[in-house]
């Protein structure tokens, strides 16, 4: 399944992200491109049953940990510290893909 979604800004525990799917998936990615008005490339990595990565490429690569949530056919996560490192930045569009 493919998708995209677009952020809000919001994050933490009480902000999750969510999508759900047509199946029970086994690897969700989510990434945001390279934009005229941003220089990062960002990637967030979820396997079944395990929490996620997010990683950012500028001129280094830095990690942050997200905290998920996996369900029959969905996936919620979140992130302690801002709505960039939860891949939910207001306002900049996500796409993803899952594999079953």
């Amino acid at each position: 399944a493919t998708g995209s979604y677009t952020g809000t800004g919001t994050y933490g525990a009480n902000n999750p992200c969510s999508l759900t799917f047509p199946f029970s998936p086994a690897l969700v990615v989510v990434s945001r491109g390279r934009e005229a008005s941003n220089t990062k490339s960002v990637i967030g990595i979820f396997v079944r049953d395990g929490h996620g990565v997010k990683i950012t490429q500028s001129t280094n690569y830095a990690a942050t940990f997200l905290y998920a949530t996996w369900a029959d056919i969905s996936l919620s996560w979140y992130a302690v510290d801002s709505g960039d490192n939860q891949l939910n930045y207001d306002g900049t569009t996500y796409h993803y893909i899952a594999l079953g």
